[in-house]
């Protein structure tokens, strides 16, 4: 024996709604299939971004090496006479030293250190100095 649920009502759209479905019937394929786009790729390499290529395998069983994660907190970077100097998460390292988690410090700047790690270089921004925020607002006159 079957049993038959009954169907939930189905309201019909009003004429408006179906000349516009209509209508946009014969653009569904634009739509589903936007044309590509003739503008450049915007570069985002000023932000630290770069593109990883598609790997080449050279042998067989060899993997790619994709770009290591190297995020760093420097602080500074200074130049004493011929040697240059910076502070990389507290520690105080010159230029050509190495890092603890393999890296080395290729080239340092006034505001940035280049850090080689593996085969990949990147420049490393010193960071901004964040303002505290202070509840106390100075008056003029007052002292501190």
């Amino acid at each position: 024996m079957f049993m038959f649920t009954p169907l939930s009502p189905v309201t019909i759209p009003d004429p408006k709604t179906i000349s516009e479905m209509e209508r946009l019937e014969g653009k569904m394929d634009q739509l589903s299939h936007p044309m590509a786009s003739n503008k450049a790729p915007v570069d985002l390499g000023l932000f630290g971004y770069r593109p990883i290529s598609r790997a080449r395998y050279t042998t067989a069983g060899k993997k790619p090496l994709l770009p290591p994660g190297m995020h760093y907190s420097l602080t500074l970077a200074f130049s004493g006479g011929t040697k240059r100097f910076c502070v990389i998460g507290g520690q105080f390292y010159e230029e050509g030293a190495s890092l603890p988690d393999g890296a080395r410090i290729v080239k340092i700047r006034a505001n940035r250190v280049l850090v080689r790690k593996q085969r990949f270089t990147s420049w490393v921004p010193v960071a901004r100095k964040v303002e505290a925020k202070s509840n106390h607002q100075d008056k003029p006159g007052e002292k501190m």
